[in-house]
């Protein structure tokens, strides 16, 4: 009886997927509860870039959401602070994460989960943050559908391609549907921020490191030139993510 309860609420609201206006909000993200959703245990892909230079090469500096805040949490907003004004060449010299559980996000819902800021490396830079969120993104189409998670990064580089001068975020909402009665994050949608700091670098297309279908980003690690604070090697940590209805 309880499952025949469930699939009707579900028809319920898949019609309700076909009307416009704010009062979907409430529940496209109910969807998007803790019980619902889930962040796998492993990472699955390790999107990478990097520069190929070894010189003054710092140790790996990472931010794991899984482990700083919970095993439901994925990665979604930055802050990015730029070289020191006496450098003459433009690029990203600190850059600060933050992890959160995106359990609801919509208005008059309980607040999601969100840490606080962690420094992911620090060189000499100047003061003042650019803020980077994963929910800036613009999601370009309407429905019930879960999101938005941060499912990749887009790096800047220089000319020579060996560091990041400036960085955009992609984000992912998706779908949860399967005829079977296990959901899958099947549909994706990408959206993309602006550029944070507005430093122009390569001439040819941006390098965009992306989680594979079904996946979110949960970590970040990254080297550094320990001598300018320039980012030589980044690295995104993904997990799939997948929702299971309770009944």
């Amino acid at each position: 009886m309880l499952r025949k309860v469930f699939w009707l609420w579900l028809a319920v609201l898949a019609g309700a997927c076909d009307q416009a206006g704010a009062e979907l909000d409430s529940q496209q993200y109910a969807l998007n509860e803790p019980s619902f959703w889930t962040v796998g245990p492993s990472i699955v892909t390790t999107p990478t870039w990097s520069s190929g230079s070894t010189k003054n090469l710092s140790a790996w500096k990472s931010l794991d959401c899984t482990q700083k805040l919970s095993g439901q949490a994925t990665l979604r907003d930055f802050r990015l602070y730029r070289e020191p004004k006496s450098n003459l060449d433009n690029f990203v010299a600190r850059l600060d994460g933050r992890c959160a559980e995106m359990t609801y996000e919509c208005e008059n819902c309980p607040a999601v989960e969100v840490g606080t800021y962690a420094t992911i490396y620090s060189g000499n830079h100047r003061p003042g943050a650019w803020p980077l969120s994963a929910l800036d993104a613009d999601p370009s189409v309407n429905g019930c559908d879960a999101g938005p998670y941060l499912s990749g990064l887009s790096l800047q580089l220089d000319l020579f391609r060996g560091y990041v001068k400036d960085v955009r975020a992609y984000a992912t909402w998706g779908s949860a549907y399967s005829p079977y009665g296990t959901y899958t994050l099947v549909n994706y949608y990408g959206g993309a921020t602006h550029w944070t700091t507005g430093l122009d670098g390569t001439m040819d297309a941006p390098t965009d490191l992306r989680c594979g279908t079904g996946s979110v980003a949960t970590g970040i690690r990254l080297r550094y030139d320990v001598t300018n604070g320039k980012i030589r090697d980044l690295q995104l940590q993904c997990r799939r993510l997948t929702w299971t209805p309770l009944y």
